[in-house]
């Protein structure tokens, strides 16, 4: 039997790993061999961390067997539980409860004893109430109970303490549930002093920014839902977590925007999330009901538009909106069957009636000149978002590219495009081309995050022909044509850049000195990299496997093990989906070497590894490759 201090170490190093699949397995495995063979003052940590990961794969019947393990252990042996184990436990009511409040296979009953348990333990370890409210508060929602808003009401007045919501996201909770009863102006209040206090945490600000977008849309405030919606794209881009509910809003304001052709791409982008998995079933009806509303009411304004899926067999909006509704309807008649209504199947009728109101959301005009305040080609004038740091007419390129530059910085994307724009045609007046093809460059980028691709397609065109017009160098002009790379294939225009990138990296492969030739190098892998990428978005898997496998080889010559690994990575995802499994897994687990101290990415990499080696009947392996991440 191994000693405690081992053992802790161990479910600690677990707890370090990005939740996922590997995590999961890992916390399995240690629990089973505590369960096994002791030591016994780990049994609540060990089910504790398992708890905890299944919690986060969206897995809550699993979950209920080591919460109930340590249930037992707190009430048979509680000199077996540490201070952080107490801790952990407490905590663990509100993350396990909540979501077997979104389970409809959890009974009424089941969820209610368990939360006047709740308040018992709470109350027995001296924890203040506001974690109680707050889970009947979310109870009370969810079945649509007469008493709701007294619940909410409670839960509001309730003193916070150490296990309530993250101060950050409170906010945001208060307003779900207020934008949920048509409380809509209330929620708008509070949710515009949180985002304006400028607090941050893992899901904010973007996910009060989502919200905030379709708020505004329902209270006839066009223009503040447009800069609300680009905002919660530039922290979508930012964000270092899957922020699912976050992208379905997004989803869901295009479509009531009518944007047709970035509705139909992020359908596309975001489909994996369609498949439920790692999220409860009411989260997962979130995302059908989202999805598939969104095809709805698109599929109104251009039949038989076509959507490219893998996830779902469907070919055109409007079968995604039917196959949706399928899906989305099993999981609400569970609910209704629960609660002993029909709230929830008329939630989903609600979903497939979205009211659509087209609006501009281009960032940079079309014309490709400068930018008038609504945001069509014309005069010199403030964007959509006047800066009051700034007079309204710019003077100068230099006060122009400060004021791009400080917007930019500020997360104000769509006031920095135009300023940027402007700043180029300036600079193209004085000859200074070089320096015009970096601020056209910039706007497109703004454009790019905010998903304008039309307009930030035109301007990487611009800023690519300016700078080689300027004579930048190969090396420099790369970083640009790979920007465009992403946009080009949403535009329709990848093979244009292809060439483009593959004429750029015979250029790299000339004579230079040192050190420009070792950046020419890294340019080239860069390239090769980006080549595979676009190659792949395209379906051409065979090449887009030739070229990662290029740019894993270039980047480990460079000493650059990271990039190897995610061009390992790639590889190796692309070569599983051509069922080349030995290949695959070699190559997967050499991504899991290079991508050592990689955090996120070598756990992705990992398990992806063990996916494959699990479906090839290679379990033993699978563990195995799970547990070298632990080291």
């Amino acid at each position: 039997m191994r000693d405690r201090a081992s053992v802790d170490s161990e479910l600690i190093a677990v707890r370090r790993l990005p939740y996922g699949l590997s995590r999961t397995l890992a916390a399995e495995r240690v629990h089973a061999e505590v369960q096994a063979q002791g030591p016994a003052v780990c049994e609540a940590f060990a089910s504790l961390v398992l708890l905890e990961s299944y919690h986060h794969a969206g897995e809550p019947m699993k979950a209920l067997v080591p919460f109930t393990q340590v249930l037992r252990l707190a009430d048979e042996h509680p000199d077996r539980l540490d201070e952080g184990d107490w801790r952990m436990l407490l905590w663990s009511f509100k993350w396990l409860l909540v979501d077997l409040v979104q389970t409809p296979q959890v009974p009424t009953a089941r969820v209610d004893a368990l939360i006047e348990d709740m308040r018992r333990r709470f109350a027995t370890a001296g924890a203040g109430m506001d974690a109680v409210e707050y889970v009947r508060s979310r109870w009370a929602d969810v079945r649509c109970a007469p008493d709701a808003e007294q619940v909410f009401e409670t839960w509001v007045a309730t003193p916070r303490d150490e296990y309530s919501q993250c101060q950050v996201c409170d906010p945001g909770d208060r307003a779900a549930h207020l934008l949920a009863v048509g409380r809509t102006e209330e929620a708008v209040r509070i949710m515009e002093a949180a985002v304006d206090s400028g607090a941050t945490c893992l899901s904010e600000p973007a996910d009060m920014l989502s919200r905030l977008a379709l708020a505004y849309l329902d209270l006839g405030r066009d223009g503040e839902a447009v800069t609300a919606h680009r905002r919660s794209l530039a922290q979508l881009d930012r964000a270092e977590v899957d922020l699912r509910s976050v992208r379905g809003r997004v989803l869901q304001f295009l479509a009531r925007a009518g944007a047709l052709a970035p509705a139909v791409r992020r359908i596309e982008r975001d489909q994996r999330l369609l498949d439920g998995s790692s999220v409860t079933a009411l989260e997962h009806l979130g995302v059908l009901t989202q999805v598939g509303g969104a095809a709805e009411a698109l599929s109104q304004l251009a039949p038989g538009t076509p959507v490219r899926l893998s996830a779902v067999e469907a070919g055109t909006l409007e079968a995604l909106a039917a196959w949706c509704r399928v899906q989305a309807e099993e999981i609400a008649v569970a609910f209704d069957l629960r609660h002993g209504d029909d709230a929830t199947s008329r939630w989903v009728d609600e979903a497939w009636a979205l009211a659509v109101r087209p609006l501009d959301l281009g960032v940079l005009p079309v014309a490709g000149g400068p930018a008038t305040g609504d945001g069509r080609p014309g005069s010199s004038v403030a964007p959509h978002e006047p800066d009051p740091g700034h007079p309204a007419v710019a003077t100068s390129v230099e006060e122009l590219l400060d004021r791009a530059e400080r917007a930019a910085d500020a997360g104000q994307l769509a006031q920095a495009a135009p300023w940027y724009a402007q700043a180029a045609d300036l600079l193209v007046d004085q000859g200074l081309l070089a320096d015009a093809g970096f601020a056209c460059a910039e706007a497109a980028r703004c454009a790019q995050v905010l998903e304008d691709h039309e307009g930030a397609h035109r301007a990487y065109g611009r800023a690519v022909a300016l700078l080689e017009a300027g004579g930048v160098v190969a090396e420099l002009r790369g970083a640009v044509l790979r920007a465009w790379a992403a946009t080009a294939e949403v535009a329709g225009a990848g093979d244009l850049v292809l060439e483009r990138l593959s004429s750029l990296r015979f250029e790299l492969a000339g004579p230079a000195p040192e050190p420009v030739a070792q950046a020419r190098r890294r340019e080239a892998a860069d390239v090769a990299d980006t080549c595979a990428r676009l190659l792949a978005s395209a379906g051409r898997t065979q090449e887009a496997v030739q070229q990662a496998e290029t740019a894993a080889e270039e980047f480990e010559e460079l000493g650059a093990p990271v990039d190897a690994g995610q061009a390992s990575w790639l590889a190796g995802r692309l070569l599983r989906d051509l069922g080349r499994t030995t290949e695959a897994v070699a190559r997967l687990q050499r991504a899991g070497g290079q991508l050592v101290g990689a955090g996120p990415a070598r756990a992705g990499a990992v398990d992806d590894l063990v996916a494959v080696l699990r479906a090839a009947g290679r379990g033993d392996e699978a563990q195995q490759a799970a547990r070298a991440l632990l080291r």
